[in-house]
């Protein structure tokens, strides 16, 4: 019998909807700091969402890794160990700068296993959560309607970090690709929206390389529940994955892609109406 995580998913969206809450509501000028690159920012509002956010999950047993304060933590996408992670504001420079594409995320790992989540876009109004097996938003039932590649809307996401230039060459090929041959492809700036739109079928898919565990542990959780095809495989650090989400056609064709441009390797982990089926 499948575990439902009643208690989990009930701590996620306590900590999400109060994380939102202080990023809707705070009057404090945002003080700006620069990370691995101008586009990897932190402010103040991202430090003080992060220990709302770990004080409601200290209630749980099990231990949290956050962006903010991942200095010093062991987090093993293989290893058999429960643990929340974080990200108190995915999103930053779109929230900086006043746009409503950002979440703020909680989800339940055990390594590559994605097992309950939440995920605020307070801008929104929009809470993306798991019950059991089933994906939820605002409260209502969400399952992903399943489209062919060509009638794909793709969301793509980009790390921070400015890798080596060749492999950078390839993911705007990768894009470009992807663009060239469905409906379009956007980059929204933030990863869970991406994710949690796929899930809702506004896009039809959502890719990205070397993303951080904490921009795609809750919103991944939220996708399999909803029944979309999820390919995920760790890349390059402990804390960094590939993934992609979304309508089956459309995640088998991007995963091709990945493969044939050395984007992404072919044995990876995947789930399929809920599933996980390798």
């Amino acid at each position: 019998m499948q575990h439902s995580w009643e208690e989990e998913n009930r701590l996620a969206i306590s900590a999400v909807r109060e994380g939102g809450r202080i990023a809707s509501h705070s009057a404090a000028a945002l003080d700006i700091q620069t990370k691995e690159s101008p586009r990897d920012i932190v402010t103040a509002i991202d430090i003080e969402v992060e220990r709302a956010m770990l004080d409601i999950l200290a209630q749980s047993a099990y231990p949290a890794l956050s962006e903010e304060s991942v200095t010093g933590s062991v987090y093993a996408l293989h290893e058999d160990k429960l643990m929340w992670v974080v990200d108190p504001i995915d999103g930053t420079a779109n929230f900086a700068h006043g746009m409503d594409y950002f979440g703020i995320c909680a989800g339940l790992c055990c390594g590559l296993d994605f097992l309950a989540g939440a995920v605020y876009l307070p801008r929104l109004d929009q809470l993306y959560s798991t019950a059991g097996q089933v994906a939820l938003l605002n409260g209502t039932p969400l399952l992903h309607r399943h489209r062919s590649f060509s009638a794909s809307l793709v969301g793509a996401g980009f790390a921070n970090a400015v890798h080596d230039a060749a492999h950078r060459a390839r993911q705007y090929e990768l894009f470009g690709s992807v663009n060239e041959q469905t409906r379009g492809c956007l980059r929204l700036g933030s990863t869970a929206v991406n994710i949690c739109f796929a899930a809702a079928g506004r896009l039809q898919c959502a890719y990205g390389l070397r993303a951080k565990i904490w921009d795609v542990a809750a919103a991944l959780a939220v996708a399999i529940a909803a029944g979309c095809k999820v390919i995920v495989a760790p890349s390059g650090d402990q804390f960094s994955v590939d993934y992609i989400a979304g309508s089956g056609d459309t995640a088998t064709m991007i995963h091709e892609l990945c493969v044939d441009k050395e984007l992404m390797i072919e044995s990876c982990r995947v789930w399929e109406d809920g599933c996980l089926s390798s």
